[in-house]
């Protein structure tokens, strides 16, 4: 299967590890593109790539982002993706721990 991984933190880093070794193509990703990832790639036996060539061509594509960061990617991030791409999102909002707090969320709407 072909995956693209957007974010190689605790989470997006273990499961594109994990995906490597049970066979599958993963190309990963940060926000700083693809030479900041290209160390992280090697160690797994995964491709290195920017955001866009990560969704390029995928079946499953992870956002493991922090939460504030998945309103910042380009709206076009997308638009080479399969019309039947997988997107598996693992952003959660972790207020003072990691994330800066976001009024709405805390007042309990769902989405900014």
């Amino acid at each position: 299967m072909k995956i693209g991984v957007i974010g190689m933190g605790e989470m997006g880093g273990t499961l594109a590890r994990q995906w490597c070794q049970s066979g599958h193509q993963v190309r990963v990703a940060n926000s700083r593109g693809r030479e900041a990832a290209r160390a992280f790639a090697a160690e797994i036996g995964a491709e290195a790539a920017d955001i866009y060539g990560a969704v390029a061509g995928a079946e499953v594509v992870l956002l493991s982002l922090p939460y504030p960061t998945v309103a910042l990617l380009p709206t076009d991030l997308f638009a080479l993706a399969a019309p039947d791409v997988v997107i598996i999102d693992t952003a959660n909002y972790y207020p003072d721990v990691r994330d800066q707090r976001i009024p709405e969320l805390d007042a309990g709407i769902s989405a900014p």
